[in-house]
């Protein structure tokens, strides 16, 4: 899905509020939507979520895949994009 970033800075990219036994994993792609940028798969001690902070250089649109790794009864999440202060990454 395209990630349109409005300014340069540091952004909190994460899921949250999983339904069932649902397990994301993230990745992150640069404006090409090909070349891979950071991947998680559980968010410290947060898991099953995941999360990528990430200092973009640019503004622009990115794009951010969501997948499973274990598909429980239902696939449900949220997707949060929150600046952070400060260089991240």
């Amino acid at each position: 899905m395209a990630l349109e970033i409005p300014r340069a800075g540091g952004y909190r990219i994460e899921t949250s509020e999983l339904e069932a036994e649902a397990d994301t994993v993230l990745a992150l792609y640069d404006v090409d939507g090909v070349t891979l940028l950071a991947e998680n798969d559980d968010a410290g001690n947060r898991k099953p979520e995941s999360r990528i902070d990430w200092s973009f250089a640019q503004a622009g649109t990115y794009y951010v895949e969501v997948g499973a790794r274990n598909r429980g009864p239902a696939m449900g999440y949220w997707l949060g994009l929150t600046p952070v202060k400060g260089r991240v990454k």
